[in-house]
């Protein structure tokens, strides 16, 4: 997704952003029996269904759910989106 800070921040909107590198250290440094991450697991999987996924990428997945989701949080943000 693509988006104008400027833009937005003229209506204001207040921008925070999040390097994708921190992201993906905080990932890199929480448990895998973390309880976030094990939560959004079962949301997953709950979610759709995923028995031909790779146990580790799903992992990794619940992770980075959960590392935007505290992040989120601590920044007491209401909406996010992933720029690439």
């Amino acid at each position: 997704m693509r988006y104008s800070e400027k833009i937005l921040e003229s209506q204001g909107i207040s921008i925070e952003t999040l390097d994708l590198s921190e992201v993906l250290g905080r990932i890199g440094r929480m448990k895998d029996n973390d309880d976030q991450a094990q939560g959004k697991l079962a949301a997953i999987r709950k979610y759709v269904d995923s028995g031909n996924v790779p146990q580790a990428a799903l992992l990794k997945m619940a992770k980075l759910g959960a590392v935007i989701d505290k992040w989120m949080a601590a920044t007491e943000v209401s909406i996010s989106a992933v720029q690439c």
